[in-house]
């Protein structure tokens, strides 16, 4: 079990590093089209660099060997894995690019870099949803886990804008507005399910965690709440530290309040096992 729980800890850290990294892009993409360039620019490109490079680096801890980073990196066609890793690596590549070309002077192609690595981002956070999503396709069922980096990353970005921009009652402010309903929404639903799988005996992958993963969605919810209140009279800094705490308890509570067996698995499973042995028994009769 402590196995397993350790092989889930670069796998958090590559999932909140990503969508924080794509969350900063997004801030950088958005003002693209007023061409503006704040003071703080090179900033945001390092930080977004570096998010997404140490991220990459993590990531190979989760996968174990360069084999298997190798193999999970070719089934772009049939995996979600594959195309998040792809997405990943496009993302920071493109990232670098419009940094060099922004810092030669080369604007055109920066505004190029930039927009490929604002696609990247938000196809990175799509696919971090879809990896997990079983039966690896779109489903309203598993809409919640799926959309839940992307609309963060959306919101973190939001953010970003609001603060580069300096400006008030602006789209960027409701953009804000709208992710924050949304992840909310999306965040209550995600808590509401995990209450009832607790009551409906499902087998967790960790379940001596279940209270601090309940803990977890509470206060996922409580900070989120929080965050809007503070949002309303200032946009100071510790909204952007709550939006990043929130990406971080929403990782968590994802992958630590994982279910390995629903009661009706478990019990089809069970039958199997039965049926086995009977099986077994008859023919040592014969």
């Amino acid at each position: 079990m402590e196995n397993r729980f350790l092989q889930l800890v670069p796998l958090v850290f590559f999932t909140v590093m990503a969508i924080a990294a794509a969350g900063l892009m997004i801030g950088i993409a958005g003002m693209l089209p007023a061409g503006i360039i704040w003071p703080g620019i090179g900033r945001d490109y390092l930080l977004t660099l570096a998010l997404a490079g140490m991220g990459i680096v993590i990531s190979f801890l989760h996968l174990g060997k360069r084999e298997r980073f190798l193999r999970a990196a070719v089934g772009i066609k049939h995996s979600w894995l594959s195309r998040e890793v792809i997405a990943a690596g496009f993302f920071f590549v493109s990232t670098g690019c419009g940094y060099i070309f922004m810092k030669i002077g080369q604007a055109v192609l920066s505004d190029l870099a930039v927009t490929a690595a604002f696609i990247a981002a938000v196809y990175m956070t799509w696919t971090i949803g879809m990896v997990y999503n079983i039966p690896g396709r779109f489903t309203w069922e598993g809409f919640p886990n799926t959309a839940a980096p992307l609309v963060i990353a959306l919101l973190l970005g939001s953010h970003r804008l609001i603060i580069i921009s300096g400006s008030r009652k602006s789209l960027f402010e409701w953009l804000f507005f709208l992710m924050w309903l949304v992840d909310f929404l999306l965040a209550l639903s995600r808590a509401k399910v995990f209450r009832s799988r607790m009551e409906n005996k499902y087998t967790f992958m960790f379940p001596h965690l279940l209270f601090p993963t309940r803990a977890g969605h509470m206060a996922r919810l409580v900070l989120s709440f929080a965050m809007m209140t503070m949002a309303i009279f200032s946009w100071s800094s510790p909204i952007l530290f709550m939006i990043i705490g929130n990406i971080i308890l929403d990782r968590l509570c994802f992958y630590v309040g994982a279910v390995e067996l629903s009661p009706k698995s478990e019990m089809a499973s069970r039958k199997a096992e039965r049926m086995k042995e009977a099986k077994a028994q008859r023919a040592n009769y014969k």
